[in-house]
């Protein structure tokens, strides 16, 4: 078995000083946010809508966000409910030394699995892009409190099998990477899982799986995704409750040490490298949860991290 690979990011002087400014004047805007479970009704449907339009327009202590209309592609997908809207919003690399991209990098935004959507990300999207080579993929995927579990992970699965299509990889190159954060990064630990019970080979078809600071355990987490669950303490919903963690794909466990979900990060990186995975923990001191999203002074350092993971372990 490999050794488990940790790397704690070492700030300079400076950029822990601009780091501790960075979230002290972050605070004091979170501090003036309303949560989508007070906006309108109480925990309604409503109320969450309200939430996403902010955070993809401004308001409400949210920036605007900049939209890359010109370049992304829009490409719907079938949902085994019938569902419609569903789609992968879609970035080429600028250039890639004149060859085709290597393949598709699948991605799952964050939000609880109830706020955020495919297209509140575009710059950090081609940026991977870019800086990775793979053609990306966001999923557009339902949210509760309209859409409960088991929605989003049906949705993940869908994109992801969709992608596995020989048509679409005739299209689009083969399906190589999975990544999210948050919510994002559990969607995607559940999809690697379910492709594996789908008969999917993970560990020869995906070059690397990227999750940013990912809750696993949802025993006391995801209630408004979940309040139709009983019993969270099952794979399908859990995944820190999978029996079998053999044969999976290399992983780049990304969370600052700061994270309220940093416990679930380190557990779950010690039994994907349990299961003789190349597994890589990366720690950045004093970081927040999102801190790859939030533009903060560490945020360039979080999102380098994985994309140096990602281009060290790809095949092409």
């Amino acid at each position: 078995m490999n050794d488990l690979k940790i790397r704690v990011q070492q700030w300079t002087e400076d950029e822990a000083k601009a780091n501790g400014g960075f979230y002290t004047a972050l605070r004091g805007v979170w501090d003036t946010m309303v949560p989508w479970y007070k906006l309108e009704e109480p925990y309604s449907e409503a109320g969450a809508q309200t939430f996403r339009n902010m955070m993809k327009f401004g308001g409400g202590g949210w920036p605007a966000r900049k939209r890359l209309d010109d370049i992304a592609e829009n490409i719907p997908v079938a949902s085994r409910s019938g569902a419609q809207g569903l789609y992968l919003r879609v970035f080429k690399p600028a250039t890639n030394n004149g060859q085709p991209p290597k393949g598709v990098y699948l991605h799952f935004h964050g939000g609880g699995w109830t706020v955020g959507s495919a297209d509140v990300e575009d710059e950090i999207l081609y940026r991977i892009a870019c800086n990775t080579g793979y053609t990306v993929a966001s999923m557009e995927y339902r949210l509760a409190p309209k859409s409960p579990y088991p929605a989003p992970i049906e949705d993940c699965m869908d994109a992801a099998l969709y992608l596995l299509s020989p048509e679409v990889e005739a299209s689009m190159g083969p399906l190589r990477v999975i990544g999210g954060e948050s919510a994002g990064a559990h969607l995607t630990m559940v999809t690697v899982f379910g492709l594996r019970t789908n008969g999917v080979n993970v560990r020869s078809q995906l070059d690397a799986i990227v999750l940013n600071y990912g809750c696993y355990d949802m025993v006391n987490f995801g209630n408004a995704w979940l309040s139709n669950v009983k019993d969270r303490q099952v794979a399908e919903i859990s995944p820190l409750y999978q029996a079998d963690w053999k044969n999976l794909p290399p992983a780049i466990f990304v969370v600052g040490s700061d994270d309220c979900l940093y416990d679930d990060t380190l557990f779950a990186a010690i039994k994907w490298h349990m299961g003789g995975n190349d597994t890589q923990l990366s720690v950045f001191p004093n970081s927040k949860h999102g801190f790859c999203r939030l533009n903060g002074p560490d945020c360039n350092a979080g999102l380098s991290e994985s994309e140096t993971f990602v281009n060290d372990r790809s095949r092409e």
